[in-house]
Order: structure tokens, then C-alpha cells, then sequence
């Protein structure tokens, strides 16, 4: 297949997808779905990866058209198979050598569905990637907007609220000026006049001061001394602070976690809700392991602690120490938090499940068939709390099902290794090398997996992010949950802050 066929494959699609042909789609996407696992130039394979994704997105748009009741169901074949196309694209090795459209397109989109399925902190991180390849994609600037406005909404913080909102007004602001230096097609006309209504809205409803104030998010210490400026510092940089603000860059005003439960709407009778307790633990424990990812990869311990401890030389480059070791339990503590998430979920929302057998990856399902997911999310309309299932998907699979496995090993690479150490780290056993070994060592021990540090440094902090944004959809899918209740005969619980 050569570039004409190619932009010819691209003309179909958009037509049927102007058409609404339902039909013309599937054949397209029957056709090419088979062809593209054959294709042998990747930079090939990641336009047709891209070309699905969009075949996909134009059967989306017609079943929603068709029935507005789907919109909230978690699982959507059209919405898999976007994410699953499009991260394809993203991790082929041509995506670099795609025109610079394509991958702003890719990054783009893939970030619009993350933010519908509720994962508006990866969302941010995608189009942002996307920007930093071209600041004036007007496109990313304009969906960006928008996720900042669903940041907004789903905060509880009235002071983060302002900030994103000022965010989204900038970004809306700036793709209309772009886009007048282009010629726009009725889709991208579409999307500017809806950036026009954003602003005229925010405009009529926010003071023109606040809306054209510059923000000052830099001016604020990061601490005293340099090595609580080095911590902090790290933390920002790696966006690891349990704020909201921290997703928006480095940002000084950030460094700190302030991150906690809404208000509680409770009965006057009740006593304080557990779910505070809960919350605080889940909070505490992720800032020790953090602080141990910090310790265990930038601030290496005196060698006195063991200095008359006797390591015997295996002669296979393994690295034995307390710094290592500290990286290690941050890995396995961040793995465990995702399962007292689910236990909250299963107290908060009340699911009809067995209390000794709730794990992250299975509070989902039905109680008596843990294969099937269980539809009464669906009812919850709670954009966060889909948030945290998108989560699970990437990170947790049953072997035993063949979609979810595939979701995992196909799309994402990072969840099947994670799951790999996780295992090892807790029922077998793991060498930690100096080196990277994949060109020395042929021949690897299923019962002992061999990873680099600089390996199990990068996973452990890809498993920390997602641990963080976990935690931050938790609590904002707790501020969605109690904004339905009714409040007679109910009273606030406001809660306290206790600064340490």
C-alpha cells in the first residue's frame, strides 16, 4: 500500500462519516482491520491505525445519534477500539516519521476520548504532547479548553475551579485567533464557533477583571531549606503532588497536596463518615511511598546502615541494597493503594459484592459472575467514577478474557510489565541490575525476572502517576455523588483541615 491509496482509504472514511453510513464503515473497517496486522512499513501502519480510530469515532457518533441512553454505558466497543487504534498508532515506531498533522491528529484525538471517558489528567498529558509539538495546533488548543472546563466541574475547590476556567478561556481564546489564518472546512468552522459560544458564556458569567488577570502560579517557596526545595522540586516535575494544579505543569503554587474529601451530606443521627478515615490513609500512604520513590532514586542512604552485613558476590551484577530496596516497597505500595480504592468504592456506592474478595480490577463486575461487568454504573452518570474504570482497564486483566487481555498486552505494554514485577516483587523472586541485560542474557528464569534499575525506576513512577490520578478521581467522584443528594433532613459535614 502506497501514500495515494492511503489518502484514499482517508477520503472514504470522512465521507461515510459525513454520510452517516453505518454500513460503508463496517466494510472499511472488516477490510482494513485484516490488513493492517500484515503491513509490514510501520509509518504505513500507524496512518491505517489512525485511519481506523476515526471509522470507529463515525460509528460512535451514529449510535449516539441513535440512542442518547448509551452515552454513559462504560463499555463501548466503538470507545475500545478508538483507544486501542489510536495508542497503536502512537507506539509504532514510524509515528515519528508521520507528517507533523497526523501525529498532532493522533495525540489529539486520543486525548478527546480519554477526557470523555473521564481520565481528564491523562487527557491533559496527551494534549500537551500534542502542543509541544506545534504550540499554534489550534485543535488541541481548542479540546484542551474543554478539558480544562471538565477539570473544572469536577474539582470541588472553588480556587481551582477559577484557575482552570481562566485556563480554558485563554486556550479558546487563542485557537480562535489562529484559526483565522486558515481556511476552515465545516467540521473545524464547527468547532471554532463552539470555542466563540465558550467564550461569550464565560465571558457573561465571569468578571472581565478575572478573565484578562494574569495568573501568578510561580510566586511561592518551595521550602527552606535546599533539600525540601530538591523534594519539591522532583515532586513537581514528575507531577506527583495530589493537586489538581500540579497537572497543569511545573507550577510552584502546586507543591503541596492538599487533596482531600468534599463536604459529606449526612444524616444528623450518624456519626463522622469512616469514608474520611479511609480517604486519609489512602492520602497518607501515598505520600510515604513516594517519598521512599524519591528517597530510593535521588537520595541514596549512608552505607553505615549495613556495613558489617555480609552480601556474597553471585557474580551476576545484582544490585543488594537498602536504596533499592526502598524503590521496591514505593512499587509495591502504590500497587496496593488501586485495591483500598475499590474497598472504598464498594462501601461508598453500596455494590452487592463479597467483602473479602474486592480487588481494583474486580469491583467492577457482577457478585456472582466475575466475569461480567456490572451494569449499575452505569446509572451512577459520574464522569470520575468512569474515570477510575478506564484506570482499572489499563492496568488489570483476567487472563481468562480475551478482550481485556488484549486490551492490555496490544495497547498497552506498560501494564502486563507492571504486573509482572508486582508478582514477582510479592510471590517469587526479582534481580535488579546494575546494567541493562536484554543483550547479555539469552536466557532468562521464569521464576526470577531480571529488569534494570533504571527499568524498575521508570515503572515504579509510571505506576505512582497512575496511583495519584486515581486517587484524585476518587475524591471527585465522592464530590459528584454527594452534589445529587438531597439535603432534608441531612446536614453538611464540613471538614476540617489539619496541617501538619
Amino acid at each position: 500500500m502506497n501514500d495515494t491509496d492511503l489518502d484514499e482509504i482517508g477520503t472514504i472514511i470522512d465521507r461515510a462519516c459525513d454520510k452517516k453510513d453505518e454500513e460503508e464503515l463496517k466494510l472499511i473497517i472488516a477490510f482494513n482491520e485484516d490488513y493492517v496486522e500484515r503491513e509490514e512499513k510501520s509509518v504505513i501502519k500507524a496512518r491505517l491505525y489512525y485511519f481506523l480510530a476515526n471509522a470507529w469515532a463515525g460509528l460512535h457518533n451514529i449510535k449516539n445519534k441513535q440512542s442518547d441512553n448509551s452515552i454513559w454505558n462504560y463499555e463501548q466497543e466503538e470507545i475500545n477500539k478508538q483507544i486501542i487504534y489510536l495508542r497503536k498508532a502512537k507506539q509504532e515506531k514510524g509515528f515519528p516519521l508521520l507528517h507533523e498533522a497526523y501525529q498532532l491528529s493522533i495525540l489529539t484525538n486520543l486525548a478527546n476520548i480519554f477526557n470523555h471517558t473521564g481520565r481528564t489528567v491523562y487527557a491533559m498529558r496527551l494534549y500537551n504532547q500534542a502542543l509541544e509539538i506545534n504550540p499554534d495546533f489550534f485543535m488541541a488548543l481548542a479540546n484542551r479548553g474543554i478539558c480544562f472546563q471538565t477539570y473544572s466541574g469536577l474539582d470541588y475547590d472553588s480556587g481551582h475551579k477559577n484557575i482552570f476556567i481562566k485556563l480554558a478561556y485563554d486556550d479558546f481564546k487563542k485557537a480562535v485567533d489562529i484559526s483565522k489564518l486558515y481556511i476552515l472546512d465545516e467540521y473545524h468552522s464547527s468547532v471554532i464557533k463552539q470555542c466563540i459560544n465558550n467564550i461569550q458564556v464565560l465571558e457573561n458569567y465571569i468578571s472581565e477583571e478575572c478573565l484578562n488577570s494574569k495568573l501568578e502560579l510561580d510566586n511561592f517557596s518551595l521550602g527552606k531549606s535546599k533539600e525540601e526545595q530538591r523534594f519539591r522540586s522532583w515532586t513537581l516535575y514528575n507531577t506527583l503532588f495530589l493537586n489538581p494544579i500540579n497537572d497543569i505543569g511545573y507550577k510552584k503554587i502546586a507543591s503541596h497536596d492538599p487533596l482531600g474529601l468534599p463536604n459529606l451530606i449526612t444524616n444528623i443521627k450518624s456519626d463522622i463518615p469512616k469514608y474520611i478515615s479511609y480517604f486519609n490513609q489512602i492520602k497518607q500512604e501515598f505520600i510515604t511511598y513516594r517519598h521512599l520513590l524519591y528517597e530510593g532514586t535521588n537520595y541514596k542512604t549512608k552505607k553505615f546502615y549495613d556495613k558489617d552485613t555480609v552480601i556474597i558476590d553471585d557474580l551476576q551484577l545484582n544490585l543488594n541494597d537498602v536504596n533499592t530496596e526502598k524503590i521496591k516497597l514505593a512499587f509495591r505500595g502504590f500497587y496496593s493503594i488501586f485495591d483500598k480504592i475499590a474497598y472504598f468504592l464498594y462501601e461508598y456506592f453500596e455494590l452487592d459484592l463479597k467483602p473479602n474478595n474486592i480487588y481494583f480490577n474486580n469491583v467492577w463486575k457482577m457478585k456472582n459472575n466475575r466475569k461480567e461487568f456490572n451494569i449499575k454504573f452505569n446509572d451512577f452518570e459520574n464522569l470520575a467514577l468512569r474515570g477510575l474504570y478506564f484506570i482499572s482497564k489499563d492496568l488489570f486483566f483476567d487472563k481468562n478474557n480475551e478482550d481485556e487481555r488484549l486490551f492490555i498486552e496490544l495497547v498497552e505494554p506498560e501494564a502486563k510489565k507492571i504486573n509482572e514485577i508486582r508478582n514477582h516483587l510479592e510471590h517469587k523472586f526479582i534481580d535488579i541490575k546494575m546494567l541493562d541485560m536484554k543483550n547479555t542474557c539469552k536466557v532468562e528464569d521464569t521464576k526470577i525476572k531480571n529488569i534494570s534499575l533504571s527499568e524498575l525506576e521508570e515503572k515504579a513512577l509510571h505506576l505512582a502517576r497512575l496511583a495519584r490520578e486515581a486517587i484524585i478521581y476518587l475524591s471527585f467522584a465522592v464530590h459528584i455523588e454527594e452534589s445529587k443528594k438531597d439535603n432534608t433532613n441531612l446536614y453538611p459535614m464540613i471538614l476540617n483541615v489539619k496541617k501538619k
